[in-house]
């Protein structure tokens, strides 16, 4: 049912490839980690500015999820997790999925 969406997204991913690639008429580098993740979100998301949010939301959310707590495993060592800041990091994390959900809402 949503099949044009993905190849239009699809044509914008080729055609802004295509764009960059022209740029000084060298050869340039260009960050896939960012395209693929910007065609994944907008075939998911409307294609606008909210997307990149949505964007930077999961990928701090895949961030955070894969790190190692050393509470997870010795509870009463979670002072080191302090330390690390990481707990600062999911706070902040969780208050702009927060926004970014209710803005999408």
């Amino acid at each position: 049912m949503l099949k044009h969406v993905r190849v239009t997204e699809t044509k914008f991913l080729v055609k802004d490839l295509r764009e960059e690639s022209m740029k000084g008429g060298e050869h340039v580098m260009v960050e896939m980690n960012e395209k693929f993740g910007d065609l994944a979100t907008n075939i998911m998301i409307a294609r606008d500015k909210e997307s990149r949010k949505v964007q930077k939301a999961l990928a701090d959310f895949f961030y955070l999820l894969r790190l190692f707590l050393v509470s997870d495993a010795v509870p009463f060592l979670g002072w080191l997790d302090l330390v690390k800041e990481y707990v600062g990091k999911m706070k902040r994390a969780e208050r702009e999925d927060r926004w970014v959900c209710l803005e999408a809402g």
